[in-house]
């Protein structure tokens, strides 16, 4: 398996370090996300939910892809600092996976 690093599709640096452009499959998303929790960009700790519903346009903290108007997202709020997470409904669910074994792993 290939690193995020090294994948063809990685070309891009934003605020947390690396961007996906081109098409993303599962692994490739999930990597991005175990990478954005590692590097601070997404929380390790629980969220609130504040609601869901359809993307309004904005980007995934997640896997940095648009959330589109028929895409369905979460909107969850971090009690560290009161930070707003928008995440489409597949990287909310890799999101509290990858945070609960890396949570297990150091805890």
């Amino acid at each position: 398996m290939r690193t995020i690093g090294d994948h063809p599709d990685f070309v891009r640096k934003d605020r947390y370090g690396i961007l996906a452009v081109g098409p993303m499959d599962e692994d490739v998303r999930r990597q991005l996300i175990r990478h954005r929790i590692r590097e601070g960009g997404l929380p390790l700790d629980h969220l609130v939910e504040l609601g869901h519903g359809r993307g309004i346009g904005q980007a995934c903290d997640g896997c940095g892809e648009t959330i589109a108007t028929d895409q369905r997202m979460t909107v969850r709020i971090c009690s560290d600092g009161w930070r707003t997470v928008r995440l489409h409904d597949e990287c909310f669910q890799i999101w509290d996976g990858e945070r609960s074994q890396i949570g297990e792993r150091e805890g």
